[in-house]
Parts: C-alpha cells; sequence; structure tokens
C-alpha cells in the first residue's frame, strides 16, 4: 500500500501467505511529514487514510469449532491453531493461517479423536504403522523375516485384539540344492 498527499508518503506492508507456510510481518510505521509553510496538515485526516484501508482489508470469518477441542485465533487474525482436549489427538492438520487473497482458512478443521489403546511397541525386526485415527494397527516385518501372529490389531474398548505378532528368521535355501536338477 502506497499513499501519496501533501509531500507525506506512507508505506505499509501486509503479510504474505504462501502454501502452507505463513510468513508474518509486523509493521512499525515511521511517518515524516512535510508541510509547506502555507498549509496545515491534520492529525485527523492521516488517520482517517489508514482507518479506510483497514476497513477495506479482507478478513477471514471466525473458524468453524471442533468437538472435544479448541479454536485458537491469534496473529491479529490471521493464524489459527486447532488443540485437542487432554485424551484427544488431531487427526488432520492443526496450524493454518487466512489467505488474504480469498477469505478463507488455509486448512480444514481437524477431528479429535480419542486416544483409547497404549502405545504399540513393534516387534523385533518390525515395524508398526497405524492408521490416520490410532485405532488399526498394520504390522510388518523387515526383509528377511516373516510374521508369526496377526498382521492387524484393531483398538477396542482400550485394548489392542489380536494375536501380537513376532519376527523369524525367514530360512535360508541351499543355492547348490536349488539349482541343481533331480533325474
Amino acid at each position: 500500500m502506497y499513499y501519496q498527499g501533501l509531500s507525506q508518503n506512507i508505506f505499509c506492508l501486509s503479510p504474505r501467505i504462501l502454501s502452507r507456510c505463513v510468513l508474518v510481518v509486523w509493521v512499525v510505521l515511521t511517518v515524516e511529514v512535510f508541510v509547506a509553510p502555507s498549509f496545515q496538515l491534520l492529525l485527523r485526516d492521516l488517520d482517517y487514510m489508514v482507518e479506510e484501508d483497514i476497513e477495506n482489508e479482507i478478513r477471514c470469518q471466525d473458524p468453524a469449532q471442533i468437538a472435544n477441542g479448541e479454536t485458537i485465533v491469534w496473529g491479529e487474525g490471521l493464524l489459527l491453531e486447532y488443540r485437542c482436549k487432554q485424551g484427544y489427538f488431531g487427526v488432520g492438520i492443526t496450524h493454518g493461517a487466512c489467505d488474504l487473497s480469498t477469505g478463507t482458512w488455509t486448512i480444514d478443521p481437524p477431528v479429535c479423536a480419542a486416544k483409547g489403546c497404549p502405545d504399540l511397541s513393534p516387534p523385533t525386526h518390525g515395524v508398526v504403522n497405524f492408521d490416520h485415527s490410532g485405532g488399526l494397527a498394520s504390522i510388518v516385518c523387515r526383509q528377511g523375516y516373516f510374521l508369526l501372529g496377526d498382521s492387524i490389531l484393531i483398538c477396542e474398548d482400550g485394548q489392542w485384539k489380536g494375536m501380537f505378532p513376532v519376527c523369524a528368521v525367514t530360512a535360508k535355501t541351499n543355492e547348490k540344492t536349488k539349482s541343481r536338477k533331480v533325474t
């Protein structure tokens, strides 16, 4: 924004919102006004110019509220954070910003899901992958090992259901036996 009149120049910077990043620029405004001896500048004229721009500025509406959590708007109404209550975790993106070009928030509200089951440690030589809600665990073994037990465990009533697997060493085949023809 640039204002010009009666020999005064006012420069203001707006925050710029980038995709999935937020750069907030806090502006310290220094105004130097030079008035010709035969003119008078009233402070209300300068206030009016600044207020006029603020009234026309695009803002985001109040963001959606979420169940089992709170919505926090900060940074002059440009930044958004969703927090889940204790015992819940956020499914989705929890931090966003107001896109000033469209007047919309850059994220959809997340869902606060209940933490139902205790942490699940992977078996030795294995890896545990959780679905987005944390209610389903998929277990796989590293190369050279095979799974004994259930490959999928489900969180029900605060407990993991299924037989927790182990990763056992794969038997190595003898290369000579493999290539020998049986007659």
